[in-house]
This record gives C-alpha cells, sequence and structure tokens, in this order.
C-alpha cells in the first residue's frame, strides 16, 4: 500500500514511502502516481530538496514497486523539468502529462507529454495548454475529451507569485482541438470530479471566491454557478 506523509507548504509536499515505511528514493514529489499494476506506480517530475534552497524540478519519470521500494528510470525524459505535474489518463493506455512549475518559470510549462503505459515509454507531443500553469486540477470527459481548469499562471520575478486563472481548456487529445472557456471564478488548487451524469464539479482552491462551486456541462461547454 503506496502512503505518504503531507506537509503543508504554499504547495502540498509529499514524500511518499513504500509498504515497510522507508522513503522512496525519490525526494518530495508534488504529482499522483499512475497506477501501472498492483503495487507498481509510475512518478513523473516532482521537487527534488536543495539543501538552503527552494527545491529544484526534475523532468525524469521512475516506476516504484511498492513492496520492494525498488525505483527504475524510465529511458526518455520530460520535455520541461516540473514540479506539480498533472497526470490525465486516456482510455486508451495513455496518460497526459502537462502543467507545474517549471525551474525557469517559462513557457516552457505550456508543453504536454505523452506517456504510454504498455511499454512505459514517454513521447513528445504537439499538444500544448493555452497558458502556462501550475496547480491546475483536470479531468477526463466521457467522450475522451480533457478539462483542464484555472491554475497559476507564470510567476512575477519580483514578487514571486502568479496570477490565479480563471479559464478552462477543453481539449481533445486525438485530434488537438483545443477550445478555451471563462470559468465563473479565478481558481488554483482546487479540484475537478466528474459527477455520474458526466458533469464535472469545480470546487475548493484559492481565488476570487473559492467557496463558490461551479459545474462545468460537457453538452454545452459552459460552466453552471
Amino acid at each position: 500500500m503506496l502512503i505518504f506523509l503531507a506537509i503543508m507548504t504554499t504547495i502540498v509536499s509529499r514524500p511518499y514511502h513504500c509498504a515497510d515505511g522507508r522513503e522512496l528514493n525519490i525526494g518530495r514529489w508534488w504529482t499522483e502516481p499512475v497506477a501501472i499494476a498492483p503495487g507498481e506506480h509510475i512518478f513523473c517530475g516532482g521537487n527534488l530538496p536543495v539543501e538552503g534552497k527552494v527545491g529544484t524540478g526534475t523532468n525524469t519519470c521512475v516506476t516504484v514497486n511498492v513492496d520492494s521500494c525498488k525505483v527504475t528510470p524510465l529511458r526518455r525524459v520530460m520535455q520541461t523539468a516540473r514540479q506539480g505535474v498533472q497526470p490525465v489518463c486516456l482510455t486508451n493506455g495513455q496518460c497526459l502529462l502537462f502543467g507545474g512549475n517549471t525551474n525557469d518559470a517559462t513557457p516552457a510549462s505550456l508543453r504536454i507529454d505523452r506517456l504510454r503505459l504498455n511499454n512505459q515509454r514517454l513521447q513528445s507531443t504537439s499538444l500544448q495548454l493555452s497558458e502556462p500553469c501550475m496547480a491546475t486540477a483536470a479531468a477526463r470527459l466521457a467522450d475522451g475529451r480533457v478539462l483542464i481548469t484555472g491554475g497559476f499562471g507564470l510567476k512575477d520575478p519580483t514578487t514571486g507569485k502568479g496570477p490565479v486563472l480563471g479559464t478552462a481548456l477543453l481539449l481533445n487529445p486525438q485530434s488537438g482541438r483545443k477550445e478555451t472557456i471563462t470559468m465563473h471564478h479565478q481558481r488554483g488548487g482546487h479540484s475537478a470530479t466528474v459527477l455520474p451524469d458526466g458533469r464535472v464539479l469545480i470546487v475548493g482552491g484559492i481565488g476570487d471566491d473559492p467557496s463558490g462551486a461551479e459545474v462545468f456541462d460537457p453538452k454545452r461547454a459552459l460552466f453552471d454557478a
């Protein structure tokens, strides 16, 4: 069983541990693991602590055996070193890896990587976000499209803070078609949950009104407050 200890910072930093309590030898990760088999997970990106400094991102992906705590790097790496990678897995055995905070805070974080689970390989893709962001939330819709919502934009070098975004990106991974949709609230660090009827509930996070929930209707491609 994969467990973690959550330490609150500006983002939740999660050092993961194996079944026997040992900490994984991959530092502190700001990403969710992707399960590929019982006891086997893939981690991509994440935050590696640097003594006396803010941690640095990584562009590697690794497979982890929870019982043995064995870590095996994937042969290829992501296009950009990232903290806070967002994985969304599709029905065709692939996962899209996007978002997150890049080391140089440049539009490189627009890029989306594609992870193939059957052979555990990474590949570059022409897909990209409309705006660099981190601490976003995404959900896979019933028709195969991916809804990527809100997040924090590029940091201001002076203040070290980025704007809270109030837009969503509706992405078709097959055709590459993208549509930008305005949300009712600016949000970052929120959640996106697919409801039984196919709509997506957006709630929580930081923004202009984090207490207000909104629901995305994929049939109309609109958000309802």
